[in-house]
């Protein structure tokens, strides 16, 4: 939730200091940079330690791996709407809106309900999850 409300915010003002354009680009290579950063600074080194521990004959601390799980997570969720912000200079109906800031967050939601169909559906596949679909038709609404 907090992911969530710093995205909204930042999404907001980058949309009052630059124009649209600049913005969802600016927006979108936040996003990015932080999957870049939640591999490189909390996925990677506790894949490591935990590694570490095992050739060394010692337990494995499991909050390596939820902390991992956590971060991973973040960036399943980012994948679709990191594309969408980095594509969205061919789409100027988005940018030019009055309130493109919006229009963004919208797509965003939109790129998650899509992903989060993706997850369920291979959970649906195996007979522990219900109907992915509503998380679909909230995404192409």
């Amino acid at each position: 939730v907090l992911v969530a409300v710093f995205i909204a915010f930042a999404t907001w003002l980058a949309c009052q200091w630059f124009a649209g354009r600049a913005a969802f680009l600016l927006v979108g290579a936040m996003m990015a940079t932080t999957m870049s950063g939640n591999v490189f600074f909390w996925i990677i080194p506790g894949q490591r330690k935990n590694v570490q521990a095992l050739r060394e004959g010692r337990p494995v601390d499991p909050i390596h791996g939820a902390r991992g799980k956590q971060r991973s997570v973040h960036n399943t969720y980012f994948t679709l709407p990191v594309l969408f912000a980095m594509l969205s200079n061919h789409y100027s109906f988005t940018y030019t809106h009055k309130y493109n800031w919006i229009v963004l967050l919208l797509i965003m939601l939109g790129g998650a309900a899509i992903r989060q169909f993706f997850v369920v559906r291979h959970r649906f596949k195996l007979g522990n999850a219900g109907n992915p679909l509503p998380y679909a038709m909230v995404g192409v609404v």
